[in-house]
């Protein structure tokens, strides 16, 4: 393959007419450089492989080493002052080593291309083709400082009241003034109303036998308190019986309100009390013998039971 070519020999010039056949000339002879390919096919040639000479006229060749490569392969150009492209269009992974018979080999990867120029003793890379393939990632850098603290960020909207609560265990209804809460069982909770016991006990003891008209009893009262009617819940005995029948006198201030028998033979009193009679802070109340004692009965035992 003969081709001679001068890109420079044919300028076109200003006024010049037909510039379109100048140009067309031009780009035609510089196809004619860079279209030209050698393809190797690797898969027909066993290694090394000597590619023909290229025309010693042409200045730059392309070679294009294709197939499926096992192991690296070896490309030797035979030919002298020539500039070349040789890519590695192969297969498999594998290194194609260009060189001359005398020359160092230059190393062309799958996917790269090697700008060469052989003067006849060896192959010189002008210039490094593709891009190589991705290094390893890197280790991790250390975790950097933590950044300063945000502005605090607005409040909330309110939630929504929670459901209301079963109502706890508190006083029960009812009742009247002066009464008071008490539990009405030993169950958990179980109390009521009840008005508070307000007697107020009146106890007498008279030792031994009484003598005649003797004051057995004489009480102050310290806050006001009544007796009911017939001295109701009131008893009276004594520690020996009367041989006979024996009446005490009861008492308010100087008149007498009631008495207290005891029958012939009998060691439990009976009271009579016509009425309810109150007595003021400060009143007395008396119990008086009878003028004639009985010569047994002795050692009384008096309980009052009244109510403020």
């Amino acid at each position: 393959m003969t081709q001679t070519t001068n890109l420079l020999c044919t300028l076109i010039e200003p006024g010049q007419s037909n510039k379109h056949i100048t140009a067309n000339e031009a780009f035609a002879a510089f196809d004619a450089i860079f279209g030209d390919t050698m393809t190797v096919a690797t898969a027909s040639h066993a290694s090394p492989y000597t590619p023909t000479s290229p025309d010693p006229v042409l200045r730059c060749i392309r070679i294009d080493i294709t197939g499926a490569l096992s192991a690296d392969y070896t490309l030797i150009h035979p030919g002298t002052g020539h500039l070349f492209v040789a890519r590695n269009s192969t297969t498999g992974g594998f290194d194609v080593l260009i060189k001359t018979a005398s020359g160092t080999p230059v190393t062309v990867a799958p996917g790269d291309s090697s700008l060469c120029y052989c003067d006849g003793t060896e192959v010189e890379l002008l210039t490094t083709g593709g891009i190589g393939a991705t290094g390893a990632t890197g280790a991790t850098g250390a975790t950097g400082a933590a950044g300063a603290t945000g502005a605090t960020g607005a409040t909330g909207a309110a939630g929504t009241n929670g459901t209301n609560g079963t109502d706890g265990v508190g006083v029960p209804v009812g009742g009247t003034t002066g009464q008071v809460l008490a539990k009405t069982s030993g169950t958990d909770y179980a109390t009521g109303w009840t008005t508070p016991y307000a007697g107020y006990d009146v106890p007498v003891y008279i030792p031994d036998k009484p003598t005649a008209s003797m004051i057995c009893a004489r009480i102050a009262a310290v806050r006001a308190f009544s007796l009911p009617s017939g001295l109701t819940g009131s008893v009276a005995n004594a520690g020996t019986a009367a041989t006979g029948s024996t009446t005490f006198d009861i008492h308010k201030n100087t008149s007498s309100v009631g008495s207290l028998n005891f029958a012939a033979a009998a060691t439990t009193g009976t009271f009579t009390f016509a009425s309810l009679t109150s007595w003021a802070s400060g009143d007395v109340l008396r119990i008086i013998a009878p003028a004639t004692p009985d010569a047994t009965l002795a050692d009384i035992s008096i309980s009052l039971m009244g109510s403020r």
